[in-house]
């Protein structure tokens, strides 16, 4: 079919919902230099995907861009994770309303030039109906998580990334585990 550069794949409602991160690679007409989840089908029953819409743009590619996409506890809702280098889309709701960049010292950025001018919201964990409607910002604040899973309970968790260039210091944030809850902010902020 030739769309290429996945970093999540989800079967689901007779799909293969695919989020492309690496945008360069794809050969599907229209999709060049675009990332984000795709919804491929097989419509005439050959068991080959013949059909490839998009569902919802990302922008943003490569290791901190567009990341997992996983089938909701309800069956039916679509969730994602992107990276801190993908910019938010236009949400049809927000469950953080309120973040921003507050600082009570000046910002350092990074000397090594990480993240520089990227800000808040950062990672971010949202979700979506199967067919792209509804996209709603869920928690947000992330480094660079690169999937999310659903307990028994229907609770979300990842595993987030350090800021390997701040270790040492006394606001290094380690690799974590996160329960992820709704309307959370997990504290990811460009700088020091």
């Amino acid at each position: 079919m030739g769309l290429a550069g996945a970093h999540g794949l989800l079967w689901a409602n007779d799909s293969l919902y695919v989020n492309i991160n690496e945008r360069s690679v794809n050969k599907v007409a229209g999709a060049e230099g675009k990332g984000g989840v795709w919804r491929l089908r097989d419509t005439n029953g050959d068991d080959r995907f013949d059909r490839a819409d998009p569902v919802q743009e990302f922008d943003g590619q490569g290791e901190h861009g567009p990341h997992a996409v996983e089938l909701g506890p309800d069956g039916k809702t679509i969730y994602w994770m992107n990276g801190n280098f993908t910019k938010p889309p236009e949400y049809d709701q927000q469950r953080p309303k309120a973040y921003g960049d507050d600082h009570i010292v000046p910002r350092m950025w990074s000397a090594g030039g990480h993240a520089r001018g990227i800000l808040a919201p950062g990672g971010q964990a949202g979700r979506m109906d199967p067919d792209g409607g509804n996209l709603e910002l869920y928690a947000m604040g992330f480094r660079n998580t690169y999937s999310i899973a659903f307990d028994p309970n229907g609770e979300m968790f990842n595993f987030d990334s350090d800021m390997e260039h701040d270790n040492g210091s006394p606001w290094y944030m380690p690799t974590r585990i996160n329960h992820i809850v709704s309307a959370g902010d997990y504290g990811w902020r460009s700088g020091a």
